[in-house]
């Protein structure tokens, strides 16, 4: 488990489907961390702009309201100087999709 000031991290997980977004929480609720979960992207992008927004995101790549993409981007503007880490999950296999993530 990672600690973040005597804490346990916080990792939020932005994804649409139910299913899959039980099973990652499960696995890091399991390991100690505070998961913090949302189905679209303006509910992650929303908890972002927290002042206790989580170091860690997990992001789908295709969510309703925002993508995961546009989420990415909006992070990636917060000025900080610690700037989240960031998982993008994708089914799409494509160079393109992957370029674009970076």
């Amino acid at each position: 488990m990672v600690y973040t000031n005597d804490s346990p991290t916080r990792i939020l997980i932005a994804e649409d489907d139910l299913t899959s977004r039980n099973i990652l929480a499960a696995l890091l609720r399991k390991n100690g961390y505070v998961v913090v979960e949302t189905c679209n992207g303006d509910e992650a992008w929303a908890e972002m702009q927290k002042t206790d927004a989580p170091k860690l995101v997990i992001l789908d790549w295709m969510m309703p309201e925002m993508d995961g993409l546009e989420v990415c981007r909006c992070i990636r503007e917060i000025e900080t100087t610690e700037p989240p880490y960031i998982i993008m999950l994708t089914i799409k296999d494509e160079k393109t999709y992957t370029i674009a993530g970076l």
